[in-house]
C-alpha cells in the first residue's frame, strides 16, 4: 500500500495501523527528515521499517519522477491512498502555473493516480465536506487567486474531488474515505495550460 502524506497525521497513523496488521506500507512526503523519523516510528511499532519516496505535489514534475519510481519497484500496487493535502494561507502559484492548493491537493494527486492507473488495483481518497463551501471553474482553476481565501480555496478544490471520484465509480463511501477502482490513462496535464496572471508569486512550497 502506497500512502502519500505519510510523514504526519492521518497517513502515518494509517501506515502504522497497517503495518502492525502485516501490511507492507511505502510512505510519500515532501521532507526527507519528516519521512524518516514517521520510518522510523511505523518500524518501532510494527517490526518492520517502510520504503520511503519523496516528492512534493507543488512541482508536477516530482509527482511523474515518483511514478516513475514506484513503476520500477513495484509491479503491483494494492492500493493507493492519495491522502496529502493542506490549506494553503497565502495565494501561492506553484512552478507549474496552477494556485497551489489545487494543485496539491487536487492534480497532483490525480495525476499520481493516472500515471499508476495500470499497477494500482484500487485508490483510497482522503476528502471532506469541504466542498460545500466551494465551487470549482474547470476552465479557471486559478481563480481563487485573486480574492483569496484559504478555506474558500481549500472548498474549491474538495469540490473538484466529488464529481472525480463519482465519475471514477466510487464504491464505498466511509467516513472521509472514498474508495475507487483505477482506471487506465496516460499524462493527463502535460498539455494543460494553467490560467497565468500577473500580481502572484511563482514557487515550489507554500
Amino acid at each position: 500500500m502506497v500512502i502519500t502524506g505519510a510523514s504526519s497525521g492521518i497517513g502515518l497513523a494509517a501506515a502504522t495501523k497497517l503495518a502492525c496488521r502485516g501490511d507492507q506500507v511505502v510512505l510519500v512526503g515532501r521532507d526527507p527528515s519528516r519521512l524518516r523519523v514517521a520510518a522510523d516510528e511505523v518500524r518501532e511499532r510494527s517490526g518492520e521499517r517502510p520504503e520511503v519516496f519523496r516528492a512534493d505535489f507543488a512541482v508536477l514534475d516530482d509527482v511523474r519522477q515518483l511514478a516513475e519510481q514506484l513503476r520500477a519497484a513495484y509491479h503491483r500496487i494494492d492500493v493507493l491512498a492519495n491522502n496529502a493535502g493542506a490549506i494553503v494561507l497565502q495565494p501561492v502559484t506553484t512552478v507549474d502555473g496552477f494556485e497551489l492548493s489545487i494543485q496539491a491537493n487536487h492534480l497532483a494527486p490525480f495525476l499520481l493516480g493516472s500515471l499508476l492507473a495500470d499497477r494500482v488495483r484500487r485508490m483510497v481518497v482522503t476528502a471532506s465536506g469541504a466542498h460545500r463551501s466551494g465551487a470549482l471553474d474547470p476552465d479557471d482553476l486559478n481563480a481563487p487567486l485573486r480574492r483569496y481565501r484559504p478555506l474558500s480555496a481549500y472548498g474549491t478544490q474538495q469540490a473538484g474531488e466529488h464529481p472525480v471520484h463519482r465519475g471514477g465509480g466510487a464504491a464505498v463511501a466511509a467516513g472521509r474515505l472514498v474508495l475507487l477502482p483505477s482506471r487506465g490513462g496516460a499524462d493527463p496535464l502535460r498539455q494543460r495550460q494553467p490560467d497565468r496572471r500577473p500580481g502572484h508569486a511563482t514557487a515550489a512550497v507554500p
